[in-house]
């Protein structure tokens, strides 16, 4: 806190002058301790922000430090009925069981080979083991020149296996051709 020029002048008219006027500055500051402007509720909104950025903990929750002198033989604790809130906590986040984060999306690797569960995915489209390479070499180009990205390359593969049979072209009937109307 900074003493106003008011309450200056009236010390030094009461006779203060020199070290005791810097005496009664401190004590003055010091009995009224520092003050703080009141906040904006934009400044209080933007510290909770910056608070749960940073993952500290919110004000509603308090946090357990331990200490060396917490650490060693266990102590029994009583016993304790826990009932859980029926409504949800403020503050608190919802988590899946298992969190995987996301892979990032990319082009299917140059030197990329289906694995044998690849392959057996691939039979199972529809796929014959002879086509098997040839559409690995397809699923690989198709990426590059398409810039087509994958998460998750063996899911791609199983789509581009089940699509590679539903494009493949009709196959063609053994039975000799018929005659057209008019040739010999």
């Amino acid at each position: 806190m900074s003493l106003s020029a008011a309450v200056i002048r009236e010390l030094v008219a009461a006779g203060l002058s020199g070290e005791a006027l810097v005496a009664a500055c401190e004590r003055i500051e010091g009995a009224n301790g520092p003050v703080n402007k009141p906040r904006s509720a934009g400044a209080i909104r933007q510290e909770r922000y910056m608070n749960r950025k940073r993952g500290s903990v919110s004000n509603d929750v308090t946090s357990v430090t331990v200490t060396d002198d917490d650490v060693g033989f266990p102590t029994p604790l009583p016993n304790l009925s826990l009932e859980l809130p029926k409504t949800p906590l403020k503050g608190v986040k919802k988590v899946s069981p298992v969190t995987v984060p996301m892979r990032r999306k990319a082009l299917v690797p140059r030197d990329w080979t289906p694995s044998d569960e690849n392959r057996a995915d691939a039979i199972k489209a529809g796929l014959a083991e002879r086509d098997i390479a040839g559409e690995a070499q397809r699923f690989i180009d198709g990426s590059h020149s398409q810039g087509r990205t994958y998460r998750d390359f063996d899911a791609a593969w199983r789509n581009w296996c089940r699509r590679a049979v539903d494009w493949r072209p009709a196959a063609k009937s053994t039975d000799p051709p018929k005659r057209v109307w008019g040739s010999v």
